[in-house]
């Protein structure tokens, strides 16, 4: 089923062709399971909405019932660049780290597409080095549409 091979079973439990299929298929849950909340790359880390430093002030001034506090699963990069702003709702914090990550890959972002045939007339250095910057654009516009 997940490696688009025509499988039909012979077996009413049968769900996967081979073991290959079974650990491809719980690889995939996995890294859905931990995805970044904001860009879907796989999450290292924990990110706390709103952030640990401004929990107690929130519990002092009454807003804890505003706001609930959450843990979410969160990459190392977004995680960073969230740090401990004031951001104090996944929806917002999502905003930013969407903008955030326009800002950072601005210049990847801005690389061109190239045909073909103008990579084929570039040395092998500056080709791997232009095929390189696309696939970081590739990566971050799929981190951006998440």
């Amino acid at each position: 089923m997940f490696c688009q091979t025509l499988f039909i079973p012979t077996r009413a439990w049968q769900v996967f062709c081979r073991p290959g299929c079974r650990k491809n298929a719980k690889m995939a849950d996995r890294m859905v399971e931990h995805a970044c909340q904001y860009c879907g790359l796989v999450s290292a880390t924990v990110d706390h909405v709103p952030p640990r430093s401004v929990r107690q002030f929130m519990i002092d001034s009454g807003l804890a019932s505003r706001y609930p506090f959450v843990e979410v699963r969160s990459c190392q990069e977004c995680n960073s660049g969230l740090g401990d702003r004031p951001l104090w709702t996944v929806a917002q914090r999502k905003v930013y780290i969407k903008k955030w990550l326009a800002r950072r890959y601005r210049k990847f972002l801005d690389i061109p597409e190239w045909s073909e045939t103008e990579l084929a007339r570039l040395g092998e250095d500056l080709r791997e080095h232009v095929l390189h910057g696309l696939a970081v654009k590739a990566l971050i516009i799929m981190r951006l549409r998440y």
